[in-house]
C-alpha cells in the first residue's frame, strides 16, 4: 500500500487451552488458566514502515471465565473484547523513538497505555484503567478507577500474583507489570476479604 504500509485481515477461533500453552503471551497466557472453550475473533495485522499494529475483536461467547467478578463469565454469555496498538504518527519521524498507543475495551473494563516500542520489548510509558467508568490518562504512571458493586478482594490479589508472574529468581516472567496500577482510586459498596 501507499505510505510503506502493509495490511492483513483474518479471523479464526481461539481456544482456552491455546492460550495457556502461548507462553510468549506471558501474562494473558497465565490468566487463561481461569477460562475454558473457545471463541470466535477477527484480526487485522498490518506493518507502518515495519514497525507492526494489531486490532483483535470477539464477542467470547464460548469462554467461560472463572475469573472474579466483575469479569466471570459463562460461556454463552457475549463480553465484547476489542484490543488495538497503533503506532503514533509523530513517533515516525526521523530520530523519534517508536511509540504506539494500545486500547483495551473488555466488557466493563477499559484500559489505554503509551508505550515506547523501539526497544526489545515494549514499555509502558503511562496509561489508565477503568472499571466501570472511562478510563484515566494520567502524565505518567499507570492509573485505575474502578466502580464496582462488590469487590472480592483475595480473589483479585491472587488474580494479580499471577499476572505479575514472578519466576524462580523473583523475577517477572515478563513486564506485564508495566501495566500494573501505580496509583488505584476504588469505590465498591461491600468489599469481600474472606
Amino acid at each position: 500500500q501507499a505510505g510503506g504500509s502493509l495490511r492483513f485481515s483474518g479471523q479464526g477461533k481461539a481456544t482456552a487451552e491455546g492460550l495457556r500453552r502461548a507462553a510468549e503471551l506471558g501474562a494473558v497466557a497465565r490468566l487463561a488458566g481461569s477460562l475454558s472453550g473457545a471463541a470466535s475473533y477477527r484480526a487485522s495485522l498490518g506493518f507502518v514502515r515495519g514497525a507492526a499494529e494489531l486490532t483483535v475483536t470477539s464477542n467470547l461467547v464460548g469462554i467461560t471465565s472463572e475469573l472474579p467478578v466483575p469479569m466471570r463469565k459463562s460461556a454463552d454469555s457475549p463480553m465484547p473484547l476489542r484490543y488495538q496498538s497503533t503506532l503514533q504518527p509523530e513517533s515516525l519521524q526521523p530520530g523519534q523513538a517508536l511509540r504506539d498507543a494500545v486500547r483495551i475495551e473488555l466488557g466493563p473494563l477499559q484500559a489505554q497505555f503509551q508505550r515506547d516500542v523501539s526497544g526489545e520489548a515494549p514499555r509502558v510509558l503511562r496509561g489508565g484503567i477503568g472499571i466501570n467508568e472511562a478510563a484515566p490518562q494520567p502524565e505518567r504512571g499507570v492509573r485505575a478507577n474502578a466502580t464496582l458493586a462488590a469487590l472480592p478482594l483475595d480473589a483479585w490479589e491472587g488474580v494479580l500474583a499471577r499476572l505479575g508472574g514472578a519466576g524462580a529468581a523473583g523475577e517477572a516472567q515478563d513486564d506485564a507489570s508495566g501495566y500494573l496500577p501505580t496509583q488505584i482510586a476504588l469505590r465498591a459498596q461491600t468489599l469481600d476479604t474472606s
